[in-house]
């Protein structure tokens, strides 16, 4: 028992992490959507206003925090043809 508890934490460190590292991408699209529009228009030669890549950020970081606090613990699994 005690091996699944280190690795329950060990997995919950990694989820915090992962979500604070992409966490950082996301509220820079919603604080310098200027930031966003130049990397956007360099690597996909599109101008795109502020207001879609505020939105974007917005809704990435409603994933990423559905993401940390373990979401998808919370969906009752369906059953599938490979269990």
């Amino acid at each position: 028992m005690q091996k699944d508890a280190k690795l329950e934490f060990s997995l919950l460190i990694m989820r915090l992490s992962f979500a604070a590292f992409m966490l950082m991408w996301a509220v820079d699209k919603v604080i310098a959507p200027e930031h966003a529009m130049a990397v956007f228009s360099r690597y996909y030669f599109t101008e795109l206003s502020s207001g879609p890549f505020i939105v974007i950020g917005l809704i990435q970081i409603a994933i990423i925090l559905a993401f940390a606090v373990g979401f998808a613990l919370c969906v009752p699994k369906t059953p599938s043809a490979f269990d």
